[in-house]
């Protein structure tokens, strides 16, 4: 028996790939380079996609047919490489700059390296030290599909998401929107239900404030207002006293002046001729010195009396304002409070959620949640962003 070798490699074998590969592999892992990217936190959600791809590869085209559907939710950034050849290490690590500029000019949720179609022994040129360490050390999440599910390289190691071939890359992206999508619609209908429970409270909380501080404020302008009536009871009691101590201090004076000058009139029939210039002196400075005092108590008096009531007005026009600030005050917090109340409704309304790419559909009894709630329907509404339009289920004959 014969054989004959149609195609060896001198330059690589199956042992020395391994080899290779065990190499790389021990000496990331001592860097603490190998798990960076498994490590990283895998995708919730896609909106921003970098794809590193061959060019004419049957793989990318796959990839690209199903991705373009995705357009009006994902944004897939597409950038070739050679993955076969000399220039490859070379090709891939100009594809790995371009990525991550791409994601430092606005986050990307992940990379994508895929290539199907070609030969294993093309998947060979990958395992370099610098392709898998630019792989293991990228920022953001990398998932590869570069081979057959049988086909297990170093590359599927160090990614944080292995997928085997572009098209189960591709269908893990639509399943994770898929689920971000059903998510949104069941956090929008709770959402909704909340924020109406939660606007009846509020308004309910809002009228028992606005009772309150009516209550408040009427009970503290009363006790204001009686304490007003007191003192300036306690102010006209003050100043009749006043008064009828000076009326007392008036009389008296008159009282004196009249027995002075009946006194004088005594002493005048005695010794008129003496001194009768003496006497009208004497009573004229008399008479001016006890007007004057008049005069001067009574402007003390009602100066003393114009002070209190003035001092007495201001602190009343002090405490109406001080009351009028607080319930200015009270207001605007209980504005400030509903108007961010409102907001939060208002993030979480459906419009906004609907600018995000999303649609609902809505049937005759509310949002459809389910292929049988729509079976069920037959005719509905599907809303987007920009508008909407209505879908009828038709089923089909059998030929």
């Amino acid at each position: 028996m014969s054989g004959t070798a149609n195609d060896i490699d001198p330059e690589l074998t199956l042992g020395q790939i391994a080899l290779e590969q065990k190499r790389i592999r021990e000496k990331l892992i001592k860097e603490g380079v190998f798990n960076q990217n498994k490590l990283l936190p895998k995708p919730i959600d896609f909106c921003r996609v970098v794809v590193i791809h061959p060019d004419n590869a049957s793989g990318f085209h796959d990839f690209k047919h199903l991705a373009d559907k995705l357009v009006d939710v994902c944004e897939f950034m597409y950038v070739s490489s050679h993955f076969e050849g000399g220039a490859v290490e070379k090709e891939m690590q100009a594809a790995f700059d371009r990525a991550l500029a791409l994601h430092e000019r606005s986050p990307i949720d992940a990379l994508v390296i895929i290539r199907g179609g070609g030969s294993r022994q093309g998947l060979l040129t990958l395992i370099t030290e610098n392709i898998i360490r630019s792989i293991a050390s990228f920022p953001a999440p990398v998932m590869v599909g570069v081979g057959h599910t049988d086909d297990k390289l170093l590359i599927d190691e160090v990614a944080n998401i292995a997928c085997g071939t572009p098209s189960k890359v591709i269908e893990y992206v639509m399943q994770t929107i898929l689920r971000q999508v059903e998510s949104a619609i069941y956090n929008f209908n709770q959402i909704t239900s909340s924020s109406d429970n939660k606007l009846i409270i509020l308004m309910a909380r809002v009228n028992e404030f606005n009772a309150i501080i009516k209550s408040k404020v009427s009970s503290i302008i009363s006790i204001y207002a009686n304490k007003l009536m007191n003192n300036l009871s306690t102010i006209r009691n003050n100043a009749a006293k006043q008064i009828v101590s000076l009326d007392k201090t008036i009389s008296e004076n008159v009282s004196s002046i009249k027995i002075y000058v009946k006194r004088g009139i005594i002493y005048l029939d005695k010794n008129l001729s003496q001194i009768a210039s003496a006497i009208s002196s004497i009573a004229s400075i008399k008479i001016d010195n006890y007007i004057a005092n008049i005069i001067q108590n009574k402007n003390i008096v009602l100066n003393s009396t114009n002070k209190i009531l003035m001092e007495y007005q201001g602190n009343v026009n002090h405490y109406a304002n001080e009351l009028k600030n607080n319930a200015l005050r009270q207001r605007l917090r209980i504005e400030e409070k509903l108007n961010n109340s409102f907001e939060t409704i208002e993030l979480l309304s459906p419009a906004q959620t609907l600018k995000r790419g999303y649609c609902l559909s809505v049937g005759k009894s509310g949002v459809i949640k389910s292929f049988e709630s729509a079976e069920k329907e037959r005719s509905f509404t599907i809303r987007f962003t920009d508008g909407e339009g209505q879908v009828e289920l038709i089923e089909e004959q059998p030929e």
